[in-house]
């Protein structure tokens, strides 16, 4: 997945917002970035705050990674 070969299924599904943006903009820009390094610390703190949130978060999470993977590209394989 580094410097734009390989396979990215892995980031979608872990990352799906970062990559979504990424799809639209045909390149991982700084927003991506940005969206991907926030990501997991916003999960976290907000599963710790708002434990009855973690159901939610985790749905649209998947919802999130169906439809990224599922946007047609041919620069993002995977």
């Amino acid at each position: 997945m580094g410097g734009g070969h390989g396979f990215f299924w892995p980031a979608k599904i872990v990352y799906p917002y970062s990559m979504i943006i990424s799809v639209l903009n045909n390149q991982i820009g700084i927003l991506a970035i940005i969206i991907a390094v926030i990501q997991i610390p916003i999960y976290g703190i907000l599963m710790t705050k708002k434990p009855k949130w973690t159901i939610i978060i985790f749905g649209i999470h998947i919802v999130s990674a169906i439809i990224c993977l599922n946007l047609p590209t041919e620069t993002f394989s995977g």
